[in-house]
């Protein structure tokens, strides 16, 4: 399993096809905009936090290959995440 941490400072939706092209299965992205501004290619999914719309962290990862459960705790604010391997 390949994960990629990268932070996508003053994020663009070129600078997130860019670091997807690492082929990675999970990609730790802080500073990366919200879900509702973020374009995913087919076959990815993400979750989000944060307190502003155009920063936040976001975790990414490919659909077809990972079962990913999150649990987000509220008042630690932080992402607890369980995974299945499917190469």
């Amino acid at each position: 399993m390949k994960i990629l941490s990268y932070n996508i400072n003053r994020f663009t939706q070129e600078k997130l096809d860019k670091i997807l092209q690492f082929n990675a299965d999970v990609y730790i992205l802080p500073e990366i905009a919200c879900t509702a501004q973020v374009r995913l290619p087919e076959g990815f999914r993400m979750e989000w936090m944060g307190n502003y719309e155009f920063k936040g962290l976001g975790i990414v990862w490919k659909s077809v290959s990972l079962f990913v459960e999150f649990v987000f705790d509220a008042k630690l604010r932080k992402f607890q995440f369980l995974t299945k391997y499917f190469p």
